[in-house]
């Protein structure tokens, strides 16, 4: 995995680990990574350059995140997280 496939997910610039991230296409979900302890994750298939959904989600509950629109040439890319 090169570091300039990493994307990240963060609050206030700390690092969120263990966040789902979920690719949908249509409302299907077509991938489904976690981040590492470094709050990073990457795709390592291709994807169809198209429009698809980004939704992370926090399984404790704690940050909130707004559904992203990307297609499938835009990484990397930096999530952040809204405490709730």
């Amino acid at each position: 995995m090169a570091r300039d496939d990493l994307c990240f997910v963060v609050h206030l610039n700390i690092p969120l680990p263990n966040m789902l991230v979920y690719l949908r296409d249509n409302g299907k979900t077509v991938r489904i990574m976690r981040t590492n302890t470094q709050g990073a994750f990457s795709n390592a298939i291709p994807l169809v350059k198209k429009p698809y959904s980004l939704v992370v989600e926090d399984p404790r509950k704690t940050y909130s995140f707004a559904t992203m629109t990307i297609d499938g040439t835009t990484m990397p890319l930096t999530v952040t997280g809204q405490h709730i």
